[in-house]
């Protein structure tokens, strides 16, 4: 995102611009080896600032960076009071990384309980995003009044609307080792994720 009377207009003139964002983020990731080469830019024609979620929109509402890239639903709420302009209409043909949540084996053998507790929870939370959006948006909207955030009922829902492909719950077998792969070659050979993990065998485990 850019300044509302920013002139940059598109991707291409990022070059030698400042770009705040947190290093090792997936959005960093997609930023730097997606968007940028699909137009004709590099890691080395911006410089990267690193910094928090929370500190990236001050630090474009006081120009000391030219763009940032920063989650929703701050975007949509940043957008839609007149904070920041989006550079990137679609991100999500970019965004090719599944969401993952990954625990340390020691942390699910002495913490079992919470581990499955929390993934039955996002489960859940996700099955009503799909069945219940305008109850979820409601919970969402009202979440976000009681931590002080001032935003409409309109711009929360606009924020949490559902986007492609980012939405799947779990990949399935046959799109994961796509996916992964795709993600994987940026990094070069030391790290290339060679398949997707097996997970057959192991739901009743989890999921008793």
């Amino acid at each position: 995102m850019v300044p509302p009377d920013s002139p940059i207009e598109r991707v291409e003139d990022l070059k030698g611009k400042s770009v705040a964002t947190a290093k090792g983020a997936s959005d960093t990731f997609t930023f730097e080896h997606f968007i940028l080469p699909a137009h004709g830019l590099s890691v080395k024609d911006v410089r990267i600032i690193n910094s928090t979620n929370t500190e990236r929109l001050p630090m474009l509402r006081a120009r000391n960076v030219d763009v940032i890239l920063i989650n929703e639903p701050t975007a949509t709420i940043a957008e839609a009071q007149g904070y920041a302009r989006n550079l990137v209409s679609d991100f999500c043909k970019y965004d090719v990384a599944a969401m993952m949540s990954i625990v340390h084996p020691k942390v699910v053998e002495e913490r079992r309980l919470q581990v499955v507790n929390y993934i039955r929870a996002w489960l859940k939370a996700a099955d009503y995003f799909r069945t219940s959006f305008d109850d979820y948006v409601k919970i969402y909207h009202a979440h976000e009044i009681s931590m002080g955030v001032k935003v409409e009922p309109a711009t929360t829902r606009a924020a949490r609307s559902p986007r492609p492909r980012r939405l799947s719950t779990l990949c399935t077998c046959t799109r994961s080792p796509a996916r992964m792969g795709r993600v994987a070659r940026p990094m070069g050979r030391p790290y290339l994720i060679r398949m997707a993990p097996r997970a057959r065998g192991r739901r009743a485990t989890l999921w008793p």
